[in-house]
């Protein structure tokens, strides 16, 4: 029973959520390192005292190594080998040499503490990862260095570990509340003692961010002032689906929420069990859905949702993960592992996306002025031919691992017939090499080019399918990176010049009798579901936690009401206006 103190103030608050589950309940204020009062200690060491803190260092350092060790083994006992992989990584960088010695030269030299040292350290990598120039690899790979250092620190100050005493001296769960986790935080944690999860700082391709997801523990990130406004004991209501936070609600807000929590919960189980019905309007026009997905695990909830298929793999992920090119066989066994999962439903992959945020460390890139509107996706690939046949017979190699055609090959960023062209025939060329017929494989281009769409009826013929990527499509439309929150307002992804152009990609594929999927976020709103099967679209490819939702709204309507809403919709001036169109046409 939680009981609310007048003296205690409501506040809103907003993240970035990772996991889609309502939870109430008492705060808990994990107890963090104070850097900026570690670095404002500074005073320099005699001789001795400099041994002393290698002795210290030496001594922190082995009880983080066996600390990443248990890490591992319990990330395998509880996610079956799906996230303990993340673990190698950290205990090879403990145990390097190199990184050691640099610790060590810099507290000898600088005649500084350990504690300091790794501060300033904390301090610099923080920073960088900062950086608006600082591409998404290179931020986590930044991350994953911080959470070693932070790590470290902590046994080299003998800090509390989340485990540790607090969590079983409280009678109730609690929503623990941070400024920073490191990984072995999370896999350390007793689900029965936690129910939620809030944290100032974080990323959502974070290792922390992914074993939240492969643990299923409620959770919110990038909440700004966290640590500093919610205390202990505070009730949190936190929305794992809005990213909203609710700290110290109003006593009649409180029991709205409960209610709410209460339907949301009875709605997830009646989901649950519509999961593998096929998704049908009520006038019975049939609507596929199928999921992104970037991981074995993001494939493995898919299906469980019901998914139909997979409808984007971002292969580029999957090489983000690695520290060198794949083999032909390693890839090929990544893709048979996504087709064996899904129990042989189809499965589009989309060549490697790369360029622009995107890069991977062990390839050679170009620096580009602009980056967005620079060498990535197949004009990348056709300037590195090698990686892109190498690629191409490791989706080939696979696709012969159920019935065809069952894998189709999406071409990434596709701006010219040009592109397609040499694409295609790269991709005919390796077939062929192959002894793998035309027809047992598709072959299809991602249209996120404004160009692409306008001329839509001229790369038809050359393809078997094509993809909507909305997201880009509406950040080229308005010239407004989508990463960039000063350009929020000109981020109008429902805006009616986007809706217009899918239409038109719509109309021309089903006139030629090809297939036509969105795959952007989009598709994983109900308000942006119901626009896209009410424009033509009748496959759509979202994240796999909205599939279970996407089906109850489109199930609920009428095929003609939502193409009279989409028909309404492109006569409204901006998105604002389809939005209270939204609102008019769900209350009737």
């Amino acid at each position: 029973m939680f009981i609310l103190e007048k003296r205690k103030n409501k506040l809103e608050l907003h993240g970035t959520p990772i996991t889609s589950r309502v939870v109430i309940g008492e705060a808990y204020l994990f107890k963090q390192i104070d850097i900026n009062g570690l670095l404002k200690n500074r005073y320099s060491l005699t001789d001795r005292e400099i041994s002393y803190e290698l002795e210290k260092l030496g001594h922190a350092l082995r009880k983080s190594k066996m600390q990443l060790e248990a890490a591992r083994l319990q990330a395998d006992n509880k996610t079956g080998k799906a996230a303990g992989g993340i673990f190698e990584a950290y205990i090879c960088i403990i145990g390097d040499e190199v990184f050691l010695q640099k610790i060590k030269n810099n507290i000898t030299e600088q005649r500084a503490a350990a504690d300091y040292i790794i501060a300033k350290e904390i301090e610099l990598l923080a920073n960088a990862s900062l950086a608006s120039e600082t591409n998404e690899i290179t931020k986590n790979t930044l991350l994953t260095t911080l959470d070693i250092y932070y790590r470290l620190l902590r046994d080299l100050l003998n800090v509390e570990q989340v485990n540790h005493d607090f969590l079983r001296n409280t009678d109730n769960p609690v929503i623990l509340v941070a400024e920073r986790l490191v990984p072995s935080d999370i896999v350390s944690i007793k689900k029965e003692k936690v129910l939620g999860i809030i944290i100032e700082e974080g990323n959502p391709t974070s290792h922390v961010a992914i074993l939240l997801k492969a643990l299923k523990i409620p959770a919110i990130i990038n909440v700004s002032g966290a640590g500093v406004l919610i205390k202990t004991g505070d009730v949190v209501a936190l929305s794992g689906i809005t990213g909203n936070i609710i700290v110290n609600p109003e006593k009649e807000e409180l029991e709205d929420i409960k209610y709410k929590k209460s339907v949301y919960d009875q709605k997830n189980l009646k989901t649950a069990e519509n999961k593998n019905l096929p998704c049908l309007t009520k006038d019975n026009i049939k609507i596929i859905l199928e999921a992104n997905v970037s991981t074995l695990e993001d494939a493995e909830d898919a299906f469980l949702n019901g998914a139909e298929g997979v409808g984007l793999v971002r292969s580029e992920i999957f090489y983000m993960t690695l520290e060198k090119i794949p083999s032909v066989e390693e890839e090929a066994d990544f893709y048979k592992k996504l087709i064996i999962c899904g129990k042989n439903k189809p499965i589009t992959i989309r060549l490697l996306d790369i360029g622009a945020d995107k890069n991977l460390p062990y390839l050679a890139s170009i620096h580009e002025d602009n980056p967005e509107l620079g060498t990535r996706g197949i004009r990348f690939l056709l300037k590195n031919t090698d990686l892109l046949k190498k690629q191409v017979m490791s989706i080939l190699n696979a696709s012969k691992t159920g019935p065809q055609p069952l894998v189709k090959i999406l071409i990434p960023f596709v701006t010219t017939i040009n592109d397609v062209d040499e694409a295609v025939k790269i991709i005919e060329e390796i077939a062929k090499e192959m002894g793998v017929n035309r027809d047992t494989y598709q072959i299809g281009i991602m249209v996120e080019i404004p160009a692409a769409a306008l001329a839509i009826n001229q790369f038809i013929h050359k393809v078997d399918f094509v993809s909507i990527g909305t997201n880009d499509l509406a950040q080229y439309v308005f010239a407004a990176d989508r990463e960039n929150n000063e350009l929020n307002n000109y981020q109008q992804i429902y805006h009616p010049v986007v809706l217009g152009l899918i239409k038109s990609v719509a109309d021309c594929a089903r006139l030629n009798k090809k297939a036509v999927t969105v795959c952007g976020e989009i598709a994983s709103d109900p308000v942006g579901a119901s626009l896209l099967v009410g424009l033509g679209i009748q496959s759509l490819s979202m994240n796999p936690s909205a599939i279970p939702e996407i089906r109850e709204a489109l199930s609920g309507k009428y095929y003609k009401d939502l193409k009279i809403f989409a028909d309404k919709a492109l006569t409204c001036q901006d998105s604002s206006g389809i939005l209270t169109l939204w609102n008019t046409f769900s209350s009737n």
